[in-house]
C-alpha cells in the first residue's frame, strides 16, 4: 500500500542532521517520478493530521507503478560467498541453509517466506532470527527490511540493548515513539530514487537520545549486494512477496498513556541517553558478545538490592574466546576495530557532541561491560585508529624516530661549530623549522584538555551520578 498521506524528510544518503526540509511523501514521489502531477491526492494530511489517523484505510491511496524503481541491478554476492559469511559469523552452520543468492535477476523476487537483505547490514549488526520488536516497528512504519539502510539497523540494535540494558524489553511501539522515518531521496546515475534502501531512522526532536555516531557514507556498491534469508516467524509483517513500491509513515501514532510500555521504555531510554552516547551502547554489545537484533540472548539477572541514586555496573559475565584468555589492550583494540566498522572513526564533531553532553565528568567514555571487568580504558580523545588498526600510533612512531634522527644530526653538527674558532658574524633570524606533516586523521584527533580546563571540569563535579544505568547486580566481587 503507498501511503502518501504521510510526510518524509528529504535528504542526502548517510545525513543524520535533524534540520532538513520536510514535505509530504506525495511531493517527494513526485520528484522523484513516481506519480505524476495530476496523481497527487487534493488535500495533503500535516504531520498533526497523520497522528490523529488510526485507521489503515484511510491512508489508502493510489499504488504508482514504476518497476524501474525496483532494479536491483544483478546481485554481486553468489554462493560462493557464502563460506565467508559464515566464517564472519553473519550465519552458523546450521543456519547457512536458509540462505538463497538472486543469481540472474535484476528485481528480487523473494518467496512466500523470504526477506531481501545487503551484506552490509550484516557488517552493521543484523542477525537472524530476528528479535520480534524489529517485526513490529517496521509494520508500524509500513516499511520492509529491503528499504532500511546499514544505518537503519544500528539504530535498531542500539535501542534493543539500551533498553535490555535497563531490564526491559524492547517493542515496537516504543521504538516508533523514539524514532521517525527519514525518506532519503538521493537520484542515481539515471535520475531514479530507488524503492530499496532508501529509509533510515533518525531521532525525534522532542526526544532525549544518545549522542550520534553513524557512518556518514555506506559502502560503494553495498546496494548490489543483495541476496534472500528465509523467516520463520512473523511473515506477514516482514515479508513482501512479490516486491512492490511502497512509501512509509512518517511519525506513527504510538500509545503514549501513563504507564504504558511505550512511556515507561522512554523512560528508561532517557536514562541511558544521559549518561552514555551512542558508540559506547555499540562497544558495550560487542564486549557482551552479542548482537542485539537477534531473537534470544540474556542479560544477566537481577542480584542484590537496588540502590537509588547509584550508578549500578553490568556484573561480570563473560568467557573469552580461545584468543584471549583475560581482558587485555589486544582484545579492546579488536572491540574498537569492530565498532568503527559500524560508526566509522571517532571524529572532532563527535567528539565536541561529548563534550557538550558529559565535559561536566573527567571521563566522557562510559562502558559498563568494561567496568564491570575492571579493566582500565582510555578516553576517547586517545584514539583515532582507522578500521583497519590504530594508524596513528604508527604514524606518530615513524615521527618519533625521524624526529630522532634529526635531532643527532643537530647535535653532530653543534659538536663541530663549536670546536672551530670563533667569527663575528652579523646575526641573522633563525628559519623556522618545517613541522613534520600530519595526517587528516591526527588534526581531527581532538586535543588532550589542559590542566586549567580539567580543574574547572572538577569543580563542577559536586555530585556521583543521580540516577541508575542498569537494574543488574551491584556486588561484582564475587564474579572475579
Amino acid at each position: 500500500m503507498a501511503r502518501v498521506c504521510s510526510t518524509a524528510r528529504v535528504e542526502r544518503d548517510g545525513d543524520e542532521t535533524e534540520a532538513t526540509e520536510t514535505v509530504p511523501i506525495s511531493e517527494a514521489m513526485r520528484r522523484s517520478g513516481l506519480i505524476s502531477s495530476e496523481d497527487t491526492p487534493a488535500a495533503e494530511a500535516t504531520q498533526a493530521d497523520v497522528e490523529e489517523v488510526g485507521s489503515e484505510d484511510e491512508y489508502s491511496c493510489g499504488m504508482p507503478s514504476k518497476p524501474s524503481h525496483l532494479d536491483f541491478e544483478k546481485s554481486t554476492i553468489s554462493e560462493a560467498d557464502l563460506s565467508k559469511m559464515v566464517k564472519l559469523s553473519y550465519f552458523s552452520e546450521a543456519k547457512k541453509e536458509l540462505v538463497r543468492f538472486g543469481g540472474e535477476e535484476i528485481t528480487p523476487k523473494p518467496e512466500k517466506n523470504e526477506v531481501v537483505v545487503f551484506k552490509s547490514f550484516f557488517k552493521a549488526g543484523l542477525r537472524f532470527p530476528l528479535n520480534g520488536m524489529i517485526a513490529d516497528a517496521l509494520k508500524k512504519f509500513g516499511v520492509y527490511l529491503h528499504q532500511l539502510t546499514p544505518n537503519a539497523i544500528v539504530r535498531l540494535s542500539v535501542y534493543i540493548w539500551a533498553l535490555r540494558s535497563q531490564g526491559v524489553e524492547p517493542l515496537g511501539e516504543g521504538f516508533c515513539r523514539v524514532h521517525e522515518l527519514h525518506y532519503q531521496t538521493k537520484a542515481r546515475g539515471d535520475g531514479l530514487h530507488e524503492n530499496f534502501g532508501c529509509y533510515n531512522f533518525a531521532y525525534r526532536k522532542t526526544t532525549k537520545f544518545p549522542v550520534i555516531s553513524y557512518r556518514s557514507k555506506s559502502p560503494a556498491g553495498w546496494k548490489s549486494e543483495w541476496f534472500y534469508v528465509k523467516v520463520d516467524e512473523d511473515e506477514d509483517k516482514l515479508v513482501q512477496s512479490s516486491l512492490e513500491l511502497t512509501f512509509g509513515e512518517t511519525r506513527p501514532r504510538c500509545n503514549m498513556i501513563r504507564g504504558s510500555p511505550s512511556q515507561i521504555a522512554l523512560a528508561k531510554f532517557r536514562v541511558i541517553s544521559d549518561h552514555i552516547g551512542t558508540r559506547d551502547l555499540v562497544q558495550e554489545f560487542l564486549a557482551f558478545k552479542v548482537f542485539p537484533t537477534l531473537r534470544e540472548w540474556e542479560m544477566p539477572k537481577l542480584v542484590g538490592e537496588k540502590k537509588k541514586g547509584e550508578l549500578v555496573r553490568l556484573p561480570y559475565h563473560y568467557k573469552f574466546k580461545k584468543h584471549f584468555k583475560a581482558p587485555c589492550q589486544e582484545w579492546l583494540n579488536t572491540i574498537e576495530i569492530m565498532c568503527n566498522e559500524i560508526l566509522g572513526n571517532y571524529y572532532k564533531k563527535e567528539d565536541q557532541l561529548m563534550t557538550a553532553a558529559f565535559g561536566t565528568r573527567p571521563k566522557q567514555r562510559l562502558n559498563r561491560v568494561l567496568d564491570a571487568m575492571n579493566f582500565d580504558y582510555p578516553d576517547y580523545e586517545q584514539l583515532g585508529g582507522d578500521v583497519e588498526g590504530p594508524k596513528r600510533k604508527r604514524i606518530a612512531s615513524a615521527l618519533d624516530k625521524e624526529g630522532t634522527k634529526l635531532a643527532k644530526k643537530d647535535k653532530e653538527i653543534s659538536e663541530k661549530l663549536s670546536s672551530e674558532p670563533k667569527i663575528a658574524v652579523p646575526r641573522k633570524r633563525k628559519a623556522a623549522s618545517p613541522k613534520p606533516k600530519t595526517s587528516a586523521r591526527e588534526e581531527e584527533a581532538p586535543a588532550t584538555p589542559s590542566a586549567a580546563e580539567v580543574e574547572e571540569i572538577l569543580k563542577v563535579m559536586t555530585e556521583p551520578l543521580p540516577i541508575r544505568l542498569s537494574p543488574l547486580a551491584p556486588e561484582l566481587t564475587k564474579f572475579f
